[in-house]
């Protein structure tokens, strides 16, 4: 069966800032732009490859002059794209040219991290193993490394997250690494945030289909 992220979806509440650093920034590629499923007059921006490669796929829906959301249990915290490892440092000198929020960088799982936050305040963290995409962008992310997931229940999340093709990895404190053949979830342990039902925004799957945000904050799957 086959496994992984297809996409992962946000909020935004403001396009111009949306694509500047998307763009303008990681230089992703604006795939497209076409209509919500829920209402087919929002707009709805898609990122990724040169080619819009499933597993390399961002995609944010517009709700303009929209207050920030929260982030809380049963949500996407953290969106990763893999760069090259030797690129991080280009990427630090590019974020503080640019005044882009960074923190790092650390180590997790024996990787190098470095965090950003995206206008909306969406973690975005740039992880530096080499990963492969069918039409690679120059100086741009590759695909999406994976997703850090919010939860009070770790090991009945990382039981469910089993039926969609993910294996356990290696556990750092209160985070348990699950592995697909693509990509990573990285399932963490949380307590005392607000419970938000429904959860507001998701990634996509296959055929776990997809993971959102909304802070642009991601949500949980579905």
């Amino acid at each position: 069966m086959t496994s992984g992220i297809h996409h992962v979806t946000g909020i935004t509440s403001n396009v111009q800032a949306n694509v500047d650093f998307y763009v303008g920034f990681l230089g992703l590629r604006l795939v497209k732009r076409t209509g919500g499923y829920a209402d087919a007059e929002q707009l709805h921006l898609v990122y990724g490859d040169d080619l819009g490669s499933p597993g390399s796929l961002l995609t944010f829906l517009v709700w303009e002059a929209a207050g920030r959301g929260g982030t809380g249990i049963g949500q996407v915290s953290e969106v990763a794209l893999a760069v090259p490892p030797v690129s991080l440092g280009a990427w630090i000198t590019k974020a503080l040219a640019a005044n882009i929020p960074l923190e790092g960088p650390v180590r997790e799982f024996e990787e190098p991290v470095l965090r950003l936050k995206d206008p909306d305040g969406l973690i975005v963290k740039l992880v530096g193993v080499e990963m492969a995409t069918p039409a690679p962008l120059l100086n741009a992310p590759t695909r999406l490394r994976g997703i850090t997931l919010l939860t009070d229940r770790a090991i009945e999340t990382a039981n469910f997250l089993t039926r969609f093709g993910y294996t356990t990895d290696r556990r750092s404190g209160a985070t348990q690494r699950m592995r697909s053949q693509t990509d990573i979830v990285d399932v963490r342990e949380v307590s005392g945030f607000i419970l938000l039902y429904p959860a507001p925004v998701c990634p996509t799957m296959s055929p776990f289909a997809h993971a959102t945000s909304m802070n642009s904050a991601p949500c949980g799957f579905r």
